[in-house]
């Protein structure tokens, strides 16, 4: 009895000791719990902030809108101190580091401690990481968008379209929106997608092409650009004053010619021009150029950094042709800017222009290095377009509302745009 005696309590002793165990575990299970919370809440932080970055360095091609913009979707997504954030763009570790076309965000928060306080660890700095960009090339690279043409992508006779590398969308849902008329042409793509029917010579596609698709939105997005009433123009018709352009009387129209760098607009900016021009042996500075009546191209043609924005009328390229630059150099002819509101944008009419684009008859040359827009408008190349000096080579993504080839060459590189095409698709890669 006494040894019972002695013994009495210890249970009393033992269960304190263990509920003071529990206790100190279900503290570190809730301190636990809320820094997986909060590495949650960061994780989803930081990757809005790198989607939003990466969009915006897609559009913009600018290193410290994207920083903004990230900064903005942090905020946005519960970060209350955005010193906490750090936005590098490009990346500066992991597989992206230095790629361009890519963005990375870290945010590092310092979170309270409930039960780890009592040992001395009042806060943990809870990280997290994203980089968001894109990863590879657009895998379509001509997207011909009218809904309901007949024959809305016309491929007549010896017509050659290579494009191996990229597929082709026909968003039409006529029986027969892809039309193949004659038996000696050849339209060799990675992939042909037909929202309704083909016809004619289809085996003259390599592969077959596959119908009954779903249809595709504009990739673009119904992008305006500027025009000649909303502002956006730093000044224009004729370049006043500058040596090379002239003027004709009866109609009023602008011929521009010779090396007309130093009336640029600039990167970023207009010039608008309310008559028809005509672009005859000239070199363009970098900017965007708007035509509300039209333009001709002609003679030889340098602008790098340009997009030709024609708001009303068409292009023509008649039947004397085009030289831009060398042939299957993408550095030189057209080249698209690499930033600004037009970034990627070599040749545009906007939605609602359904003006033509015509590359006519016999010697176009050279090299058009950006994205052709007008999902609006056809694409004509009549009369072998240019493949009886070498053809064009579109370093390009094509994207308009009908395309006929009438046994003319087109030789399609899909446009990489430095690593910041407008139609890759931005996706989380970290």
């Amino acid at each position: 009895m006494k040894i019972r005696k002695e013994e009495s309590g210890q249970v009393l002793v033992l269960t304190a000791l263990t509920m003071v165990l529990m206790l100190g575990f279900v503290g570190l299970a809730v301190d636990v719990g809320m820094l997986f919370h909060a590495r949650r809440n960061m994780q989803i932080a930081a990757d809005a902030a790198a989607i939003a970055g990466a969009v915006d360095y897609h559009i913009y091609g600018d290193a410290s809108r994207a920083h903004s913009a990230a900064l903005s979707a942090a905020a946005e997504n519960g970060i209350e101190d955005l010193s906490n954030v750090t936005v590098n763009v490009p990346p500066q570790s992991g597989p992206n580091v230095s790629s361009p076309g890519f963005v990375e965000a870290i945010v590092n928060v310092p979170h309270f401690t409930v039960f780890m306080s009592l040992f001395g660890f009042r806060t943990v700095n809870v990280s997290a990481r994203g980089v968001a960009g894109t990863p590879g090339p657009p895998d379509a690279c001509v997207y011909v968008l009218d809904p309901k043409a007949p024959a809305a992508m016309d491929l007549q006779g010896s017509f050659t379209i290579n494009a191996p590398e990229c597929g082709v969308v026909v968003n039409s849902k006529d029986s027969d929106a892809l039309q193949f008329t004659g038996g000696a042409g050849t339209l060799k793509a990675k992939w042909v997608s037909v929202v309704g029917g083909d016809g004619g010579h289809s085996s003259d596609s390599n592969p077959a092409p596959v119908t009954g698709a779903a249809p595709v939105s504009d990739p673009l997005g119904g992008l305006m650009g500027p025009t000649l009433d909303n502002g956006g123009c730093a000044g224009g018709d004729g370049f006043p004053g500058e040596s090379g352009s002239t003027y004709s009387t009866t109609p009023k129209t602008v011929t521009l010619t010779g090396d007309l760098t130093t009336s640029a607009p600039g990167a970023g900016k207009a010039l608008c021009f309310t008559q028809p021009v005509t672009l005859q042996n000239v070199t363009l500075g970098p900017g965007i150029y708007v035509f509300g009546n039209g333009v001709t191209l002609s003679g030889n043609i340098s602008a790098i950094g340009v997009t030709l924005d024609v708001a009303n009328g068409g292009v023509t390229i008649p039947t004397g042709g085009v030289n831009f630059g060398t042939a299957g150099n993408d550095a030189t002819g057209l080249v698209a800017p690499t930033t600004g509101e037009t970034a990627g944008v070599a040749l545009m009419e906007p939605p609602g222009n359904n003006s033509m684009i015509q590359i006519q008859k016999g010697n176009a040359t050279g090299n058009i290095s950006g994205i052709i827009y007008a999902p609006s408008a056809e694409l004509y190349l009549q009369d072998s377009g240019g493949d009886k000096s070498g053809g064009i080579s579109f370093y390009a993504d094509i994207i308009v509302g009908t395309l006929f080839d009438k046994t003319a060459t087109m030789q399609i590189n899909g446009y990489s745009g430095g690593g910041a095409s407008r139609l890759k698709a931005i996706s989380l890669v970290e």
